[in-house]
């Protein structure tokens, strides 16, 4: 075990330059330069035959401002629509397409964006010195650097994996959690501002081989953000499991919830339910004609309807199943499920429909229904107790500025009872780790594009208040909470795939 991860995290430099090459070449050699005619101009693109309409449209957006739905994209007399394949086109070096529509025009910003170049030296140290590090793409590797930063945004992760180790656990989990430690302290000792992630995605494409897919140009293939998120989610629930005393893993510490079941038959119903409870690490929002909010996915991915064989019939039966939540973990992961199988297409199309998701979720309505009122009864003694704070506080305030000032003092005509209030905490930490069962949103992974098969992930994590960062691969950029709402989805933007929600601090 200890050669094979040697080999893996330390692999020479040459190895690491000649897979860039090889990748990279294989990319160019996949690619087209056409032109782009509007109007009297004329633009230079570097397409790929496996990518569909819309990349194209997404390019041609950023360098005139037609929005994506203005366009009509032409190619010998054909229209070109979002889903079609390019290849389709036999489109060859030199082409010439023809883009017809208007563009949009851009409102000055009331307020001018500041850039880093111009700031002062001082300044920019200081901005150097907050800024988050990005991560290097190495080939359709988005997927991963997304995931990885919103498991960044769970802070008791990072330490856990340096401190927890269960040798009992298979090595390839073992490896990953090894790894995966190495990356996240280089990250927060901020050794680079760009963090080398060779030996990292090396080990994974090694230790999980269905990452590790290429196409028949040799370039690495795009990933399922959610399917990389549950690898890793699996492995290191393994390494991180109590040794001989059973101690469950940081990752069910953290993520896990209790989910019951209830089945009920809706043909006989004298049948007994049948009520079961298992282990959950996520909700699934599901994504109707009439899906528009985040709650009401969550709750059509909850209650179902299925057929299965009825012992009181001795046949077939319906019946009616409901998943409620009877303990909700200390983080919530939501899945957006917007990629489902197009036969016609041979591939995994998206769902675009704008769904709708809080910055602050309330949970109770995915929970049974005396867990829920557990939750809104704790809800209560929270407000009383952050009210008596509050009182305290303000008592505490007032007498200092007494004491401060005699004057103040002998105007007082009566003095306030003292407040049994006053040696209170002024945090309250909750018995449950869920709290009262409200969230805040902590991390979001987006996807762009209208394939799985393609497209580009991104990262999109809380550090303060309406203050978030944006990570793009390599690119880290500073957005506020406006931005974060803007990830609902209903055309070709960044959309929400992933939500993390942390329970909310008391």
């Amino acid at each position: 075990m200890l050669c094979r991860v040697h080999i893996i995290a330390f692999y020479s430099e040459n190895s690491r330059e000649t897979d860039a090459h090889v990748s990279v070449f294989a990319s160019l050699m996949a690619t087209i330069n056409v032109s782009v005619k509007w109007g009297k101009q004329k633009y230079p693109l570097t397409v790929s035959p496996s990518d569909p309409g819309v990349v194209v449209k997404s390019q041609l957006y950023s360098l005139t401002s037609v929005p994506v739905e203005r366009q009509k994209l032409m190619f010998r007399g054909k229209k070109i629509e979002d889903d079609t394949e390019l290849s389709s086109l036999a489109l060859r070096n030199g082409a010439v397409l023809m883009l017809i529509g208007s563009a949009e025009v851009l409102e000055e910003p009331v307020e001018r964006p500041t850039f880093i170049e111009d700031l002062s030296t001082e300044d920019q140290v200081r901005f150097a010195d907050v800024v988050p590090v990005g991560l290097q793409n190495l080939g359709n590797t988005c997927y991963l650097n997304a995931v990885l930063h919103m498991l960044r945004a769970m802070p008791e992760l990072g330490g856990a994996l340096e401190r927890r180790a269960n040798p009992d656990a298979p090595e390839q989990a073992q490896i990953v959690r090894s790894n995966m430690s190495n990356l996240f302290r280089q990250m927060d000792e901020r050794q680079e501002t760009l963090v080398p992630l060779f030996s990292f995605v090396q080990m994974f494409r090694t230790v999980l081989p269905q990452f590790d897919q290429k196409s028949e140009q040799g370039a690495y293939l795009q990933q399922d953000a959610d399917d990389c998120l549950n690898q890793l989610l699996r492995l290191l629930g393994q390494a991180t499991r109590g040794h001989g005393d059973g101690a469950p893993s940081i990752t069910s510490q953290l993520l896990e919830g209790q989910m019951q079941i209830r089945s009920r038959c809706t043909e006989n119903e004298e049948e007994p339910d049948e009520v079961t409870t298992e282990p959950v690490v996520k909700l699934s929002c599901h994504i109707g004609s009439d899906t528009n909010f985040l709650r009401d996915g969550v709750r059509l991915s909850l209650d179902e309807t299925l057929t299965k064989h009825s012992p009181s019939l001795d046949r077939d039966a319906v019946y009616a199943r409901t998943s409620r939540m009877a303990q909700l973990p200390p983080y919530l992961v939501v899945h957006f499920v917007r990629f489902f199988w197009r036969k016609q297409a041979g591939r995994r199309n998206k769902i675009l429909r704008s769904v709708k998701f809080p910055l602050e979720l309330d949970a109770t309505p995915f929970c049974t229904d005396e867990y829920a009122a557990q939750l809104i009864a704790r809800r209560a003694e929270l407000r009383e107790l952050r009210d008596a704070q509050e009182t305290a506080r303000a008592e505490q305030e007032t007498a200092a500025k007494l004491d401060a000032d005699p004057r103040a003092a002998a105007a007082t005509t009566e003095a306030p009872p003292p407040s049994s209030m006053a040696a209170l905490p002024l945090s309250y930490e909750a018995p449950n780790p869920a709290g009262d069962g409200m969230y805040e949103l902590c991390a979001v992974v987006t996807h762009q594009g209208r394939s799985a098969d393609g497209g580009h992930y991104l990262g999109w994590v809380k550090y303060g208040p309406d203050f978030w960062y944006r990570f793009d691969d390599n690119m880290v950029d500073r957005v506020r909470d406006d931005d974060i709402k803007r990830l609902a989805g209903g055309g070709d933007w960044h959309m929400a795939y992933l939500c993390l929600y942390r329970a909310r601090s008391q």
